[in-house]
């Protein structure tokens, strides 16, 4: 369903690779066009707190169960992005592998924000070939019983899905390789509550 498996050993990497190489180009990326923008591991002051979600099943996979929204709102207070590793930490220290869309869903909840960005390699919900512009909490559970939407998409709309339940007033699903809002046109899938839903 789109998690990851991770050992302890496998952490070290991941935790090496996402914080060192990834969260360094996205800061570097940000700075070139203009932005400043931050660095955090999300271990880094409890600002992701987290559990296990099945530790006989995946391993050192983790769910956040709180972020520490005082961070975040700091940093943007003096307009600085904060780029966030998705790494959880354990209130006994253990450090945890957190799927990216679960961890952005959780820190839009925390930050409670009008809408939440899932930007990846697809220019949204795919179905029967064509970009779907809007859907609801209703088609999304639709499409997924139906095989529809599967892998690493399951995480994002399940993610998107609890973002809307806890307030949010829209997901959308964009493509990072193409300009996803230009002349005030938004474009990819946009997900709303199924009493929203058009």
């Amino acid at each position: 369903n789109g998690l990851r498996k991770t050992d302890e050993e496998t952490l070290k990497v991941v935790e090496m690779v996402l914080s060192g190489q990834t969260n360094r180009k996205l800061v570097e990326k940000l700075t070139i066009n203009g932005l400043m923008a931050v660095g955090l591991n999300g271990s880094d002051a409890g600002l992701l707190k987290g559990q296990f979600v099945d530790k006989d099943r995946l391993g050192y996979v983790g769910e956040i169960t709180e972020v520490n929204s005082e961070i975040v709102e700091l940093l943007l207070q003096t307009d600085i992005i904060p780029v966030i590793t998705p790494i959880a930490v354990c209130p006994d220290g253990t450090k945890l592998n957190v799927n990216a869309d679960y961890a952005a869903a959780a820190v839009a909840n925390a930050l409670k924000v009008e809408q939440c960005l899932f930007v990846t390699d697809v220019e949204g919900i795919m179905i029967n070939g064509a970009v779907k512009e809007i859907v609801s909490s209703t088609d999304i559970r639709n499409y997924i019983e139906r095989g529809d939407i599967y892998g690493g998409m399951i995480p994002k709309v399940e993610s998107a899905v609890k973002a809307l339940q806890k307030g949010i007033e829209s997901v959308r699903i964009v493509a990072g390789r193409k300009s996803f809002f230009l002349n005030n046109v938004w474009y990819g899938t946009k997900i709303l509550g199924k009493e929203r839903a058009v």
